[in-house]
């Protein structure tokens, strides 16, 4: 598990209650993973861990799935990490699911990206290989008749009703998701 997790090594011989944040969260997910279990159920697996472990995690995660069959449930408020670590997502909204399919579908969605994947802030997405603009990048002639907004008002971010709405919603995807697996 250190070949993994090399930032426990120096600290294995504290308590994991002396740990930092990001160090308990890699206890835990080593925790999980000793036992090389058929289901594993990872709740906010970025919570507290910098980049470069997460995307470690991540590989490790599709290594366990592609060669042991380990069915792994994310829940995750990263949505690009989910949407590249599984094959099936579900979106919760407002403890609701949202959108379900596919997650190379989900993320080709503009809905999808729009709401979830970083142009819900207005900004225009990258330029193409080319170097052309994106295309919802600004118009030098302003704007035209097919520039209004498209997403649809379900998958729209907002604040959620209740934190225990959406982890019931979160428990029911994720039941679906280990029915599906097995």
């Amino acid at each position: 598990m250190y070949e993994l997790l090399p930032d426990l090594v120096r600290v294995r011989e504290r308590k994991a209650g002396g740990l930092s944040g990001g160090q308990q969260q890699m206890v835990a997910v080593g925790r999980a993973l000793m036992s090389r279990p058929e289901v594993l159920v990872i709740d906010e697996l970025s919570l507290g861990l910098a980049p470069l472990i997460v995307a470690d995690l991540a590989e490790h995660l599709a290594e366990l799935n592609r060669e042991q069959g380990t069915a792994v449930v994310l829940i995750e408020q990263n949505a690009r990490l989910a949407l590249d670590l599984c094959s099936r997502a579900y979106v919760l909204e407002a403890g609701r699911i949202a959108a379900e399919g596919g997650s190379a579908d989900l993320a080709a969605s503009p809905e999808i990206a729009r709401a979830y994947l970083g142009e819900a802030q207005g900004l225009p997405s990258p330029p193409d290989a080319q170097g052309a603009p994106g295309p919802d990048a600004p118009r030098a002639d302003g704007p035209g008749p097919d520039d209004r907004a498209t997403a649809d008002p379900a998958l729209t971010p907002g604040t959620a009703k209740s934190a225990r709405g959406n982890q019931d919603t979160a428990v029911q995807a994720a039941q679906a998701a280990t029915r599906e697996a097995t």
